[in-house]
């Protein structure tokens, strides 16, 4: 008896196909120059994320996951922070006097 695997491997396929092109993706989206920049001031901290009054008056969300920057940090400071333009990953975050 020959059984076949055929659709269990194109799935699998497919799903490492997807992984690998969006690894792809951001890893070009983390090294290219185009940036989004988003000026404001740190409402708080909750663990890891930091929550942020924009100059537009929205709230946004972002992960640090870098401890020794997440401790620079703190409340009613003012912030520039640089992330990718396809992900919303933030690579540069600056203190704004």
């Amino acid at each position: 008896m020959i059984t076949s695997y055929l659709p269990l491997d194109f799935l699998s396929f497919l799903i490492t196909f997807a992984f690998g092109v969006l690894f792809i993706v951001l890893t070009i989206d983390l090294f290219s120059k185009k940036r989004r920049i988003v000026r404001g001031r740190i409402i708080n901290k909750e663990g890891k994320m930091i929550n942020v009054l924009r100059d537009d008056n929205k709230v946004k969300k972002y992960k640090i996951v870098v401890p020794e920057v997440l401790e620079l940090l703190s409340a009613d400071q003012r912030v520039e922070i640089s992330s990718t333009s396809l992900g919303n990953i933030p690579c540069v975050i600056q203190h704004i006097e």
